[in-house]
């Protein structure tokens, strides 16, 4: 289980060869204002990888926008100020964009072309999936410190939510397999949960050539189905921040590692901590080193986390969520995710369970 990750891997989608769209744009009370057009390569709700595409004046409330594309992707539309904006697929042909621009643009704003019509049958569903999880999530962390068994059981209610949402996009999948907002959505929710990964790896298939063939398809594929066999080997030197925001390279020193990968967002990494501490408890003075690496984006979030949970052991943040290198050379998926390392500096076991950890540690400071 995850909590919602609002920085995405992947937010485009290439197709073969220049498409070409007409947007024909059509606000109400709009007049007069400049209309800005954007390719919003960080996804419907990520701004900070927004790129100016075109913008005019809107005529008798009134304009249109004709271009080349050749990435299946979100753009999004602003009227007035570049805060007011709606996303939207791009899409080949004619686009139609409608709205109000008197109110806030999202509360009015129609698409009508083919992509868009596929998001708008899904998305109403997805998102009260996810409302009810968000609900269930905010009472994880409630309890997580008062109350185990209201914790567990709120976790296995947002696992729940989690399952709804894939077999929806399962469902939506099946039949309308070119469908990029179940692409964009399935790359969002893939990692949260094992039995959502699965189902992930039962959904792609279904996805029409197109999407498969792309270099996002492909890659999105090697995520899903070609792990990285890494047990054995050297673990790698891996740069990230320390808590001054300075570049810090980790080193291992003949000593048994436990590398743990959590987040300040991540419900069950945070449930995760008690047995961490309890390993730092019991074999700390043997020999035995914990390091955590947070994916947090934000450097503040980090902090406070670190500070309200008491995480007092060798810690860093890579400020790059799932983008940063290690994640991707390792292949994590979800989080909390941990590599367990020998003292000679070899990879022990990737991802290990509880009982793992302990019985290996056991037999190592018997």
């Amino acid at each position: 289980m995850k909590i919602l990750l609002t920085v995405l891997l992947f937010c485009n989608l290439a197709t073969y060869g220049q498409n070409k769209y007409v947007i024909e744009v059509n606000f109400n009370h709009s007049s007069n204002k400049m209309v800005y057009l954007s390719n919003a390569y960080g996804g419907p709700l990520d701004r900070t990888k927004a790129v100016h595409v075109d913008s005019t004046l809107m005529v008798n409330n009134r304009c249109t926008f004709e271009g080349e594309f050749t990435q299946l992707q979100y753009y999004s539309i602003a009227i007035g100020s570049k805060r007011d904006y709606v996303p939207f697929i791009i899409d080949n042909g004619k686009i139609v964009i409608k709205g109000d621009a008197s109110n806030y643009l999202w509360k009015t704003t129609k698409v009508e072309s083919l992509q868009n019509h596929w998001l708008s049958i899904e998305k109403n569903k997805v998102d009260s999936i996810q409302l009810i999880r968000e609900v269930f999530q905010d009472s994880l962390l409630k309890y997580q410190n008062k109350s185990k068994k209201l914790a567990k059981r709120y976790s296995r209610l947002m696992d729940k939510q989690d399952s709804s949402m894939v077999v929806s996009l399962f469902s939506f999948t099946k039949q309308y397999p070119d469908s990029y907002y179940a692409f964009f959505s399935l790359m969002q929710i893939y990692k949260y949960t094992p039995a959502v990964f699965n189902l992930a790896k039962k959904i792609f298939p279904l996805f029409s050539a197109r999407i498969k063939n792309s270099d996002e398809g492909k890659e999105f594929y090697s995520l899903l189905f070609e792990k990285k066999l890494l047990e054995g080997v050297l673990f790698p030197q891996i740069a990230t921040y320390d808590e001054h925001t300075k570049i810090k390279t980790i080193k291992l020193h003949h000593q048994v590692y436990l590398i743990d990968y959590w987040a300040s967002w991540c419900a069950p990494c945070i449930a995760k901590l008690p047995v961490l501490k309890r390993y730092k408890k019991r074999f700390e003075k043997k020999g035995f080193k914990l390091i955590s690496i947070s994916l947090d984006n934000n450097y503040n979030n980090w902090m406070a986390a670190r500070e309200r949970y008491e995480i007092n052991w060798e810690n860093y943040c890579n400020l790059k969520g799932f983008d940063s290198k290690d994640v991707k050379f390792f292949g994590i998926d979800a989080i909390p995710f941990a590599i367990l390392v020998n003292s000679k500096g070899n990879i022990v076991k990737i991802n290990p369970t509880d009982k793992y950890i302990e019985n290996y540690l056991n037999r190592i400071y018997k």
